[in-house]
């Protein structure tokens, strides 16, 4: 309300009244606005008898409604204060929705640091909140304005929690949700219509398991994510299969009890009574859907039953019927009698067996065959020392090998649903030895080539009738070993027959023995077979060349190294008037050749097998120097084959003219008459005599007149220089030479004056 008082006097001055205003601004805050400057100035005015009533303005209503993290809009005042010639403000906010304070006092209330007549609220909140502001009129006591503005901030629903529901068998399932604020609404299909609200929905009858979905609303916030919820309906759980074979007990423990059902956890309880009845064990179902129990020992067929339990805690209709069949655990049949007294080389009757009353699960072949040599008792228990397996797995029936060299027992072990143990009885097989004879080889020593194929070996004298072979070798040719003796020195071929043919491709000499077994005893038989393996055929090298004066005669030709490789061999000799003409190699018989089949010089008929016989001994060396050759063919001698192909020695021989020669030096004394010798200038050296010789031999030799520096000078047939003996003087001399400074054999010598050689002569030296 207003209160009005009339002035009775006049206006101030225009002077006066500007100076109010001056007053007045002092007075009041910095920035208050003209209204408040006038109101002040009318109350100051001595002038101004007016007095208002103070109004502390009103709220604008405009209260929101919104989501989470929210922008609340801006409060102003519908109705400003009024009264005072000035107003203070201070904002306040209080969480919740709260009615509008009253008087003065802010209790519960949190002051802002706002001070304006309007309010902008922070964006983002998250809390329903009310505000309010405090209004203080100059000079006068601050009051609560009118109205509040309330923002209801609303939570986003979400479904806190569900609970599944289940059953056994069809019929209704009971659901239950929770959520953290608003309703809470029950679907099918999340877009079909809603089948109820609450925290709780019990579904119509189902047959079979389903899913529902829940969701929560919170007013204009979004609605929760939806959230399954399952209704189950647990089916009673039933067996499956069983053994495709009864279950035995032998008597050893306690019987094992066989459940297999459809689930895959929870429970089987055993029972010993369809109906009512103990309860005997309850098992755990295994992964494979299995549960094991434990039963009470039984000395007869028995039969129990179980009853399933799932993990949803539903049991099977009815209990099923498990049966145990009771077997003797120390039964394992019997093998039929029969034994036999028989003589080497014996062939036993064959044993059959009667099995158990219960065989073993799943399979007729439970019978292994053992024995033991000698005459034994029968094995019992687990004993199987000595005993050999014969047949292992298999039927009743067995019947020994035949050629048994001693007595032997039989015996079988039967595997039954109780285990495995010895079948009642043995078979006893009484064998009298026979004379033992390990038979002779048959002869046949043999001479092949290299890598060639032997011949097959056998026996001339067979072994005793139901011996056992076994062939040995050693390489190189060795006598036969002696009976009883060793086969540390021989190596084992692995053949077992009574024949054995060696493999081809020998390349060394060996020899075959056979060892021969009847059971009692081994024995070595009677004769080997040698076999030779010759070289691999090789031609041979010829001598090194050797050189003299025009028209010289050559020493014999022979062989530096032998041939090999084959029986004999036959020589066949090449020359060529050229002494540079290329060695010949393989059997091609170069262009040129010179060869003779009519003198036996050239073509030797008479195979031999030493090289160091068979020569060629050249009338002359020709004017110019040859070079010789030999073709050698192998050829067979006696036994030895005759091995390869016709080759040339691998070198061949040069007859060289030396340089310098004078071609005036006589060579043969015989041809030099002795007057002349004594008159003639001319060098002479003699044969040796006597020659071949075994202590000491002459040689007659001259030298001319002027000669300043001569020798003679022996050699050995490769051309080494062996021995020399200086010479002085002229004329007609004659040397001694003592044999003790030769070797035995073939030498040649010459004479050589200052550098210039006669032609050779042969020289022998004898043992």
């Amino acid at each position: 309300m207003k209160t009005l008082i009339k002035p009775t006097t006049s206006y101030k001055s225009i002077a006066v009244q500007l100076v109010l205003y001056a007053i007045t601004a002092i007075l009041l805050p910095q920035g208050s606005s003209l209204a408040s400057i006038e109101n002040l100035s009318r109350l100051i005015n001595p002038n101004s008898l007016r007095i208002e009533a103070i109004n502390y303005g009103v709220l604008e209503a405009r209260n929101q409604e919104f989501c989470a993290s929210g922008n609340p809009a801006v409060i102003r005042f519908s109705l400003a204060p009024s009264g005072a010639i000035a107003f203070s403000y201070r904002w306040y906010y209080r969480n919740g929705i709260v009615a509008a304070p009253f008087g003065s006092s802010t209790t519960g209330w949190t002051a802002l640091t706002a001070t304006a007549n309007i309010y902008y609220p922070a964006a983002g909140l998250n809390t329903s909140r009310t505000y309010a502001c405090m209004v203080t009129p100059f000079g006068g006591s601050a009051a609560w304005a009118s109205g509040v503005r309330q923002i209801t901030v609303n939570t986003v629903p979400v479904i806190t929690s569900i609970s599944n529901g289940q059953r056994c068998g069809p019929g209704s399932v009971t659901l239950n949700a929770s959520a953290n604020v608003g309703t809470i609404s029950w679907y099918k299909l999340l877009d079909g219509p809603s089948l109820g609200s609450g925290s709780t929905y019990t579904t119509p009858s189902l047959s079979e398991s389903a899913n529902y979905f829940v969701v929560a609303r919170n007013g204009n916030c979004p609605v929760s994510i939806a959230v399954s919820v399952k209704a189950t309906i647990n089916k009673f759980p039933a067996k499956t299969t069983e053994l495709s074979e009864p279950v035995f007990y032998c008597g050893q423990g306690l019987p094992k009890l066989y459940a297999f059902t459809n689930q895959r956890a929870g429970q089987v309880i055993w029972y010993d009574a369809p109906i009512g009845g103990n309860s005997i064990e309850t098992v755990e179902i295994n992964a494979f859907g299995t549960a094991i129990g434990t039963g009470p020992a039984i000395t007869a067929n028995s039969t129990f039953w179980f009853q399933i339990v799932s993990t949803a805690g539903c049991s099977s209709l009815v209990r099923y019927p498990f049966k145990v069949y009771y077997a003797s655990p120390v039964d394992f049949g019997n093998v039929k009698s029969g034994n036999q007294v028989l003589v080497a080389p014996a062939d036993p009757a064959p044993i059959t067996a009667e099995g158990p009353a219960v065989l073993g699960i799943g399979s007729t072949e439970i019978f292994s065959w053992y024995h033991k040599d000698g005459i034994v008792s029968q094995p019992i228990g687990d004993n199987m020392t000595g005993w050999v397996a014969d047949a292992l797995n298999t039927v009743p029936y067995f019947d020994p090998p035949a050629n048994l060299l001693q007595s032997r027992t039989y015996a079988c072990r039967v595997r039954s649903v109780c285990g495995v143990g010895w079948a009642n009885g043995v078979r006893q097989i009484i064998v009298t030895p026979q004379a033992f004879n390990p038979g002779v080889i048959a002869s046949g020593n043999q001479t092949i080539c290299y890598a060639g194929d032997p011949g097959p070996i056998s026996f001339a004298s067979p072994a005793s009738t139901g011996s056992t072979y076994l062939w040995f070798y050693q390489n190189g040719i060795v006598t036969a070993p002696s009976n009883a003796a060793s086969t540390s020195a021989w190596v084992s071929t692995g053949i077992s027959s009574p024949s054995y043919d060696p493999p081809a491709g020998l390349n060394t000499s060996r020899t075959y023995a056979c060892r021969v077994s009847n059971g009692y005893s081994s024995q070595w038989s009677s004769g080997i077979r040698n076999v030779t393996v010759l070289p691999a055929f090789n031609p041979g090298s010829l001598m090194p060349d050797q050189s003299g004066c025009t028209g010289y005669n050559p020493v014999k030709i022979t062989m530096s190294s032998n041939p090999v490789g084959a029986g004999a061999y036959n020589w066949r000799w090449f020359y060529w008037e050229n002494p540079g003409q290329s060695c010949p190699t393989g059997n091609a018989i170069p262009a040129g050749a010179i060869t003779s089949t009519t003198d036996v010089r050239f073509f030797n008929s008479t195979p031999s097998t030493s090289g160091t016989s068979i020569f060629f001994d050249p009338i002359s060396a020709g004017n110019n120097g040859r070079t010789w050759a030999v073709l050698i063919t192998p050829i067979a001698s006696g036994t030895s084959p005759a091995c390869g192909t016709a080759r040339f020695a691998s070198t061949c021989h040069r007859t060289l003219k030396s340089p310098g020669c004078r071609e005036a030096v006589i060579e043969d004394f015989e041809d030099y008459p002795e007057n002349e010798m004594q008159n003639s200038n001319l060098p002479f050296i003699g044969q040796n005599t006597p020659n071949p010789f075994s202590t000491e031999t002459s040689i007659v030799y001259k030298l001319p007149d002027g000669a300043s520096k001569s020798r003679i000078v022996v050699l050995s047939t490769d051309g080494r220089i062996e021995s020399e003996f200086p010479l002085t003087g002229k004329g007609k001399h004659e040397i001694s030479i003592d044999s003790k400074k030769l070797k035995a054999g073939i030498h040649f010598y010459f004479l050589e004056i200052d550098g210039i050689k006669t032609a050779s002569r042969k020289l022998v030296v004898q043992n």
